[in-house]
């Protein structure tokens, strides 16, 4: 169910963020602990300019991927955030 979920939500990338959001927030719940997932809701939530969530959703998963030392899950998410705070000026 997540993977199905996170596929929707990739093809609504294209044409949807806000679709794109609901779908990866739906893949989240049905597997919490999934790095990439909150990777990817992240960087939507960027494009949908909500920079806040996007921070949350970026250091969940900078937080996961420590907790399953996934070190390129890690980096990721740090390049993630340094786009939201890029954006933000922090």
């Amino acid at each position: 169910m997540a993977a199905a979920a996170r596929n929707v939500a990739n093809l609504a990338l294209v044409r949807d963020i806000v679709k794109a959001v609901s779908f990866y927030r739906k893949a989240l719940e049905a597997e919490p602990e999934h790095v990439e997932t909150a990777r990817l809701l992240g960087h939507a939530l960027i494009l949908l300019g909500d920079l806040k969530g996007a921070e949350a959703s970026l250091s969940l998963s900078l937080s996961m991927a420590r907790v399953q030392d996934d070190l390129w899950g890690e980096m990721a998410a740090q390049g993630g955030l340094g786009d939201v705070f890029l954006r933000t000026g922090v």
